[in-house]
């Protein structure tokens, strides 16, 4: 089974992974539960990969 870490991405997926983890923290979520934690991180992820959230 081939390793799931950084040498594994591709150059492309490598410049999104260190645009992401080089953008800072701009979200607060109040709340709980699986639905709540699931629905808010894609709409963010979504956001991202339209551009419209850093």
């Amino acid at each position: 089974m081939k390793a799931l870490n950084r040498t594994s991405l591709s150059e492309a997926n490598k410049s999104r992974l260190d645009a992401v983890c080089d953008s800072p923290v701009t979200v607060l979520q109040i709340g709980e539960g699986n639905f709540l934690r699931g629905f808010f991180d894609w709409m963010i992820q979504e956001c991202r990969n339209q551009g419209t959230v850093a």
